[in-house]
């Protein structure tokens, strides 16, 4: 799984100065005097708090420094300077409301985006990827995005699940909150967190790092153990819960080759 920001490269601790920090909008309008993209307006990129540092095209809140670059087709400004830097007053002051897109709000319509899906190479099914907020981009392989926090996620892999996907890389995701509630999401950042940490050799003695000694020793996917955990909602011995993520993983497998299983109810993450 590789995930894609709208903004691929940001910068957060840049410094603004007093005057830019005092700019009106007309002020901050008047320095993209020489902006060079059509798809994304001055007067948006103003409204959101930006300024235009006259470096391709990247701009820098007059409050919070952040700095951005690299716009895509498609982004908002407002949304933007909201879920890369929330703590900003500015950004919390100006963001809308609405959601990142709005057209893809209803479930139907996300589920409508994948008559092209490439069902032949890719495991995930559109039901659960519409489930999870993300609508298909058909233009880019296997790429999706959720409506609501506009995360952008490609290169799936057989074991990825949606719904742990969209915690891993965007958990303040009020979709995701709403639907899977917060005690899921802290409980896949937790293996998200031990997962990038797997081989400090100081966490190797941690009782409770047992995603240490189960993911890429004994080839157990994080999916599958998040799976077990949310499943029996208690602590398993190391071999109790490989055990389980492994009949979890045998019975989506399952699945995978009869769509219409009852099996699939056993095995989601409730």
């Amino acid at each position: 799984m590789t995930v894609r920001d709208c903004h691929p490269t940001c910068f957060c601790s840049a410094v603004t100065s007093a005057a830019e920090r005092q700019m009106s909008l007309e002020d901050r309008l008047r320095t993209f005097d020489t902006w060079p993209l059509s798809y994304i307006s001055p007067q948006s990129l103003a409204e959101a708090g930006f300024i235009y540092t006259h470096e391709g095209d990247e701009v820098k809140c007059v409050l919070c420094g952040m700095v951005h670059f690299n716009w895509m087709i498609g982004d908002q400004p407002k949304f933007e300077h909201r879920r890369i830097s929330p703590e900003c007053a500015y950004a919390a002051m100006v963001a809308d409301d609405e959601v990142y897109v709005p057209a893809m709000k209803e479930y139907r319509d996300r589920f409508a985006t994948y008559a092209k899906w490439p069902r032949q190479v890719i495991s995930q099914r559109p039901m659960d990827m519409a489930n999870a907020g993300f609508f298909f981009m058909e233009e880019m392989w296997d790429q999706v995005q959720c409506f609501c926090c506009g995360r952008k996620l490609a290169q799936w892999t057989r074991d990825d699940d949606p719904w742990i996907e969209h915690a891993k890389y965007e958990p303040r995701c009020t979709y995701l909150l709403e639907k899977k509630g917060l005690r899921f999401v802290q409980e896949v950042r937790r293996f998200h967190d031990m997962d990038k940490l797997k081989w400090a050799g100081s966490l190797r003695k941690n009782r409770m790092d047992f995603l240490v000694a189960f993911d890429m020793e004994q080839g157990v996917h994080y999916t599958y153990l998040i799976k077990a955990v949310q499943r029996y909602r208690r602590f398993f011995r190391i071999k109790d819960l490989v055990k389980a993520a492994n009949t979890i993983r045998a019975r989506i497998n399952e699945v995978r080759m009869d769509e219409n299983c009852q099996l699939e109810k056993e095995c989601s993450v409730s």
